[in-house]
């Protein structure tokens, strides 16, 4: 099993070079595919299946699903895994492509965490000391990033959910996953008592100095 602490071991540099890019609104993903790659897997009444970069800003892109930010965001980085074809439930899915959506949800929301609140808060960087510039060689003062200790990547997390059903909050009936990246006082109800997401807003904007 792995650590928490080997979670960078899982993040591909091209991943997290367009979701930092997409975040600092560098990037919009319109060279990122949107398509089924079969136009019989879609439906024209969908909004999930009628994506297309001027209503999304895509991050990325598995064989199976693509990621796109959300466009009302309950935290910064909130974004939606998406499976390509249309599925209306979980229970429509192939144990291959349940496996693929969750296991890009992860990936995800690791590139998130690192990118909204460990690297956007300097928390992967050292400034070298005297010592550190004579064994290693790199000026003293100079700031490196590093790999986050286990006690800063513990500090934040994020949320995986899945709304399955209209009874179940699901407002497009087509699979996909919320991606929540979370931090410590960050507004967001999910955690506490379930307020209403009128308030969750409220919440989130009183707070968006903290994020």
């Amino acid at each position: 099993m792995r650590e928490r602490s080997d979670f960078q071991e899982l993040l591909d540099e091209g991943i997290v070079n367009r979701v930092r890019r997409a975040l600092e609104h560098e990037a919009d993903g319109r060279d990122i595919d949107l398509g089924s790659g079969n136009k019989g897997l879609q439906r024209d009444d969908c909004d999930f299946c009628r994506l297309e970069p001027r209503n999304c800003v895509a991050l990325h892109a598995s064989p199976c699903t693509v990621t796109i930010l959300d466009r009302t965001p309950v935290t910064r980085g909130h974004s939606l895994v998406i499976i390509r074809r249309h599925a209306p439930s979980l229970e429509s899915l192939t144990e291959a492509e349940l496996a693929e959506l969750f296991a890009q949800a992860r990936l995800v929301a690791q590139v998130l965490v690192q990118e909204v609140y460990i690297v956007r808060r300097g928390l992967n960087a050292e400034q070298h000391s005297p010592a550190d510039a004579a064994t290693t060689g790199v000026s003293e003062g100079a700031v490196v990033n590093r790999v986050p200790s286990v006690s800063v990547q513990n500090r934040f997390g994020y949320n995986i959910g899945v709304n399955n059903g209209q009874c179940a909050g699901q407002s497009v009936p087509h699979v996909h996953v919320h991606v929540i990246p979370r931090a410590p006082g960050d507004g967001f109800w999910c955690t506490h008592r379930p307020w209403g997401m009128e308030l969750a807003k409220r919440r989130l904007k009183a707070n968006r100095h903290r994020l």
